[in-house]
């Protein structure tokens, strides 16, 4: 498809930091414009954020 993608894995060590990345990603996910990365997916397994 020619379209670049990068992953960020973040090993969480409390739910507070887990909750705090959860925040990020909502508002990440809600924005729209050519000069912010699109946010394609997350999840959340065995410990670390993907």
């Amino acid at each position: 498809t020619g379209i670049f993608a990068a992953a960020k894995v973040i090993d969480t060590k409390t739910e507070d930091e887990l909750e705090d990345y959860m925040v990020e990603i909502d508002i990440l996910a809600s924005c729209d414009h050519h000069n912010i990365v699109k946010l394609l997916d997350a999840f959340y397994y065995e410990s670390k954020l993907w």
